[in-house]
């Protein structure tokens, strides 16, 4: 097998391993308006310090500057993604249920 082909190998196995675990590749995510958390509720425009207030670390973070904040809170209630523009929220999205 040429270098090449090798080298085609590697890159297409990278590239499957990696769409395939990111859990910001969901396909059944909903948009809503608001994330009611333990100390309040959390709506679009809130800033990063006011999130962690009402809900507290999230479960995951991730992107570049750690855009997208995940929220799982358990088998029984749906995942939230929190996503980020600077330091106010710009959109939360629901997936299935968590782990």
């Amino acid at each position: 097998m040429k270098k090449r082909d090798v080298c085609l190998v590697i890159l297409s196995f990278l590239i499957v391993f990696f769409v395939c675990t990111s859990s910001s590749f969901a396909v059944d995510r909903e948009d809503v308006s608001a994330l009611g958390c333990s100390d309040g509720i959390v709506n679009i425009g809130d800033s990063k310090s006011d999130v962690l207030k009402k809900c507290g670390e999230p479960t995951r973070k991730e992107g570049f500057q750690e855009y997208l904040w995940i929220y799982d809170f358990g088998s029984s209630k749906f995942v939230y993604y929190l996503t980020f523009t600077g330091e106010r929220l710009e959109r939360i999205q629901t997936g299935g249920y968590g782990d």
